[in-house]
């Protein structure tokens, strides 16, 4: 069974050069293709009147992946031997899965139903992985095997890219808003990043707790706190916070009517909309500085500040004496970029102008070769439509996913998947010879079974496993002892 990503899969126009796409495809068409009978199962949304009933999605289906997709109505009744009377059907989808609650509740036994005759779970649907559902987390108990599919994989690489810190200069460009919720992610954001840049609601709140005079009607209730946090977490650390000096504002009384405003003065009765000139120059003026060329970032000889690049290198002679320092050399940093959240401060669902004069900035660093991360359904469109290059950034539609990651809490699709060793064995080094069968003792406890097994049956090679450490030394050194190769 495969559980697939609706959002990606039944969209309008399929662009079959986005990464995300590609893998969700190739997912489906690798199982089936490998002798597999593939079931589908999702949930999608009915908004779109065509694609409301399983047989339409199915149809969809069907045409974007050049196989047969045939739906089945019997989640809650025998579901394996309906898909046995099916003939000529070289896929199954399942019904809607947000047509039932069981699926939002976890039910056990709607889990055990949905796995009927199932062998392999492979989860795909990323956008899904914080939530609790009975068709990614129920259906594991009940199934040989959970695994990732390829997008999953592919979402997972781009979460460990974005905790990940490197010798580039690491900055996060916030938007949204809430942050009471999301405090514990800024806090690890602070903790990794060399520079923060707010620039969506969270950045009065910010703005408040740097002290600076910011209107009680666009505060957050009791997130003083959370804000005061992560602002000395950053002072402690050295690095910058950058939030907006200028808004677009507007009034009610004044339909269609914009003004500008700094940040700290905000007239009465006007609402901030957009970030104005001043705020987009500054965030450019940073994204885009050079740094002056000479010895290396972090060599003992020079005075460097990995964020803001100022700093002086020297020419040296042979016997290191200081001869004269170098102005006139610049390069252009390759930043690590992170955005996630929306560059809005109304309610509005369009994306604003200062959302696509931030695009344009990533468009050109991206360009430049810079690691950009751009996460959130309304930051991902502006960037597809804004760069000539968009497969150039990695996108992660659902920032939720990507909050919760932040804020360090298990993601329960991801904990219900099977664990790979985490380690490469050379197996070659292991045994005499690594070709011949396996056999695996699970339990071997001080060994003797195995070993006697070992000694009789020379062709075979025994692999025992035991979770007594004090067992398992001892059983190493026998087979030291003993001096036997297959075992």
């Amino acid at each position: 069974m495969v559980r697939f990503d609706s959002t990606l899969l039944l969209q309008g126009e399929l662009d079959h050069r986005t990464r995300s796409i590609s893998s969700a495809l190739f997912t489906i068409k690798y199982l089936y293709e490998a002798g597999a009978k593939v079931l589908l199962a999702s949930d999608w949304d009915k908004s779109n009147p065509k694609l409301t009933l399983a047989e339409s999605i199915a149809d969809l289906l069907s045409s974007i992946l050049q196989y047969k997709v045939v739906p089945v109505h019997s989640v809650c009744c025998n579901l394996a031997s309906e898909m046995a009377g099916l003939e000529n059907a070289d896929i199954f989808l399942l019904e809607n899965l947000s047509e039932f609650k069981e699926e939002v509740a976890n039910c056990s036994n709607f889990a055990q139903k949905l796995s009927s005759g199932v062998d392999i779970f492979v989860n795909d649907s990323f956008s899904q992985c914080h939530k609790i559902l009975a068709s990614t987390v129920g259906v594991a108990r009940f199934t040989n095997s959970r695994m990732a599919g390829f997008h999953f994989e592919e979402g997972l690489c781009q979460l460990k890219k974005v905790a990940k810190t490197s010798s580039n200069p690491y900055v996060a460009v916030i938007g949204g808003g809430n942050l009471f919720d999301k405090a514990s992610a800024l806090h690890f954001l602070a903790s990794r990043c060399d520079g923060l840049i707010f620039v969506g609601k969270m950045s009065f709140q910010i703005m408040h707790a740097m002290g600076l005079s910011v209107p009680l009607d666009f505060l957050e209730l009791g997130a003083l706190k959370e804000a005061l946090d992560i602002v000395h977490l950053a002072r402690d650390r050295d690095i910058q916070i950058l939030y907006p000096q200028d808004f677009w504002c507007k009034n009610d009384r004044f339909p269609g009517k914009l003004e500008l405003f700094p940040a700290h003065g905000i007239l009465d009765g006007w609402v901030p909309v957009d970030l104005g000139p001043l705020s987009l120059d500054e965030i450019k003026s940073l994204l885009t500085k050079c740094k002056r060329l000479g010895h290396s970032p972090g060599c003992k000889d020079c005075i460097y500040d990995k964020l803001t690049g100022e700093g002086i290198w020297f020419i040296y002679g042979k016997e290191g004496t200081r001869l004269l320092p170098l102005y006139n050399l610049f390069f252009f940093v390759f930043w690590k970029i992170l955005w996630i959240g929306t560059v809005k401060f109304s309610g509005s669902d369009k994306h604003t102008n200062g959302a696509s004069k931030l695009a344009q900035m990533l468009d050109v660093l991206c360009k430049r070769k810079c690691d950009i991360t751009v996460v959130g359904n309304m930051a991902c469109k502006v960037i597809m439509q804004e760069s000539t290059g968009a497969s150039d950034f990695s996108m992660v539609a659902n920032a939720s996913v990507v909050w919760e990651f932040l804020k360090v809490r298990k993601l329960p699709g991801v904990m219900a998947l099977d664990r790979a060793y985490p380690f490469d064995i050379n197996w070659n080094a292991t045994y005499c010879n690594a070709t011949q069968p396996l056999v695996v003792d699970i339990g071997s406890g001080n060994g003797l079974f195995i070993l006697g097994m070992a000694r009789k049956r020379t062709d075979l090679n025994f692999l025992g496993l035991e979770i007594n450490e004090k067992l398992v030394r001892r059983c190493l050194d026998s087979v030291q002892r003993s001096g036997i190769k297959n075992g």
